[in-house]
């Protein structure tokens, strides 16, 4: 869980681990290809298709699709602004790892920022 994002990043309940982790797992492995990619709208929209009953928003979703990359249930499964898809490409995935880089080096620039700012306060 993240402080400040509680009501997002708390673990997968029960629920969403035996119903809606499976039916993610099921659409997103149709995104092959970043022709194929699915955003997150999409992906829920086609979950509910299959079971219309499904509750899931897009924070949680987001979620579920960490639970899913950390834990290797898609391997390669890459996020862009035009959604989630798996790639086998090479270079689609040192540019993929170079941008998740970016984006720790940037909070990490963040977060050094906020620690000097906070002590000079004091």
């Amino acid at each position: 869980m993240i402080n400040g994002f509680e009501d997002y990043t708390y673990e997968l309940t029960e629920y969403e681990q035996n119903v809606v982790l499976k039916l993610a797992v099921f659409v997103l492995k149709y995104a092959r290809g970043k022709e194929k990619a699915i955003t997150n709208q999409k992906a829920i929209r086609e979950m509910k298709k299959i079971d219309e009953s499904v509750k899931v928003d897009g924070p949680r979703f987001r979620k579920i699709v960490s639970f899913i990359r950390v834990n290797g249930l898609i391997p390669n499964l890459i996020a862009t602004s035009k959604g989630y898809y798996i790639t086998d490409d090479r270079d689609e995935m040192i540019s993929y790892i170079e941008s998740l880089d970016q984006r720790v080096n940037q909070i990490v620039r963040v977060r050094e920022s906020m620690v000097r700012q906070f002590f000079i306060k004091q």
